[in-house]
């Protein structure tokens, strides 16, 4: 037969013409079919990701651990017609991957599953693996907390507001992160005035607080989400260890300030320390004596840098004294402690930048110790008093001043007695940085 003659033949064409076509359109119906597959597999673990994320979210708020976290998951990823066996739960914290990785707060739960398309297996013996993550936190609120109390136990009065005080934090909260039903304690005839006041345990009732109580944001005692969010642990972290190089090895200069009377065997100055691009002074006393950090006159002003002490008390008991200076840092360890009780501070600031960023006043993880902020009648502070392994006792006739940024960040806080506290402009501080709290309810997917 001749192509012309074939040609001429429609039953012959058509079969030619089917011979052809018929394998694609059989193609294109395994690509809809396998595509139809996958979006729909897609959607469905990106619903296990979602609710599963929420479900791990609320174990953790539950103080649940990470594999409780994935059980919780796995849970409601079943009730939905999965199963953990089929489908690959993990669960993160911080979230390892969009734009809450750094937020502790935040949590990521991610789903997988190994996917056989139909008509894609008869060409490849590889499964598809298809990936949906969904990261869920509470509604973070960057409301700078000036009055916080860091310790997780259940201890009762870990933020004690007492006697005549007077506490006025403007765009300010107070919070604590004890679970105790009585970790909060505000009594006697105080005005306080805050954003908020905030719990991670059983919320005050309103009706539990002081007349001189006054909420701004919020109209009643709000209960944690989640721990308040420590913004200079980390800081802290990474230069503990520099710190105890200095202290063991004596780092620095065998010197004597002429700014301060020492009581110690040892004072060693380096300018600048050879661990920071910065001065830092080291102020070490070896047990089972202490030694004892005060001042030489009634005016002092400090150099910018660091200061370490080490087994070493920093005193200020004189009511004729005045210590100010920028970009200061006190680091205290080994059980050093603080006791202001006369004198006045001011204008006295943290640095705006480098690792002791908004630090007045820190303190390394093994120092514990009992801090005291008395007697003072005008301080002019910007900065932190950051005391999260230790206690803080403010009280007498302790006073800051209006309009500057202060924030008292300690394991435990007391404020008691004449104590005046006024704190403002926190949020346009370009020094201090702002402690997140994650109040319940305002849960919510972000990515």
């Amino acid at each position: 037969m001749t192509l012309f003659s074939l040609a001429q033949n429609t039953k012959a064409a058509a079969s030619v013409y089917t011979a052809i076509v018929l394998p694609l359109l059989i193609g294109a119906l395994a690509l809809s079919i396998d595509g139809g597959f996958v979006v729909f597999k897609r959607q469905d673990i990106q619903k296990m990701a979602d609710i599963g994320a929420i479900a791990a979210y609320a174990a953790k708020s539950a103080k649940k651990t990470v594999e409780e976290q994935r059980l919780a998951a796995c849970e409601v990823v079943e009730l939905s017609g999965g199963s953990c066996e089929i489908y690959n739960v993990e669960i993160f914290s911080p979230p390892i991957s969009g734009q809450y990785t750094s937020k502790s707060t935040y949590l990521q739960a991610r789903v997988s599953y190994s996917a056989s398309p139909f008509f894609a297996s008869i060409f490849s013996k590889n499964d598809l693996t298809l990936t949906a993550s969904a990261v869920v936190g509470g509604n973070s609120k960057p409301d700078q907390c000036c009055l916080c109390s860091l310790d997780k136990t259940d201890t009762a009065n870990t933020l004690d507001i007492k006697g005549t005080a007077s506490v006025d934090l403007e765009n300010c909260g107070i919070a604590t992160n004890s679970q105790s039903a009585d970790a909060l304690k505000i009594s006697g005839n105080v005005n306080v005035r805050a954003s908020c006041i905030y719990s991670a345990g059983p919320s005050l009732d309103s009706s539990d607080l002081p007349s001189g109580v006054t909420l701004e944001d919020c109209s009643e005692p709000t209960q944690l989400e989640d721990s308040v969010v420590d913004p200079y642990k980390q800081a802290i972290n990474d230069v503990e260890q520099a710190i105890e190089y200095i202290v063991v090895n004596d780092i620095c200069i065998s010197e004597t300030s002429d700014l301060l009377n020492v009581s110690s065997s040892e004072s060693h100055i380096c300018d600048p320390c050879s661990e920071f691009d910065f001065p830092c002074t080291l102020y070490k006393e070896e047990e089972p004596r202490r030694g004892t950090l005060n001042f030489a006159s009634d005016s002092i002003e400090l150099p910018s840098g660091l200061y370490i002490l080490s087994n070493f008390d920093l005193v200020m008991n004189s009511s004729k004294q005045l210590l100010k200076g920028s970009d200061v840092t006190f680091i205290l360890t080994n059980g050093s402690s603080v006791s202001i009780t006369g004198g006045d501070l001011g204008p006295l600031t943290a640095p705006s930048t480098g690792p002791f960023q908004g630090i007045l006043f820190g303190e390394t993880s093994d120092n514990n110790g009992q801090h005291k902020f008395t007697g003072n009648e005008n301080s002019n502070l910007e900065g932190a008093f950051y005391l999260p392994y230790g206690s803080l006792d403010i009280s007498g006739s302790s006073a800051t001043s209006q309009g500057i940024c202060t924030q008292f960040i300690a394991s435990s806080v007391t404020v008691s007695g004449r104590a005046s506290l006024s704190v403002n402009n926190c949020e346009d501080s370009a020094i201090l940085k702002p402690v997140e709290v994650i109040t319940s309810g305002g849960l919510e997917l972000k990515e």
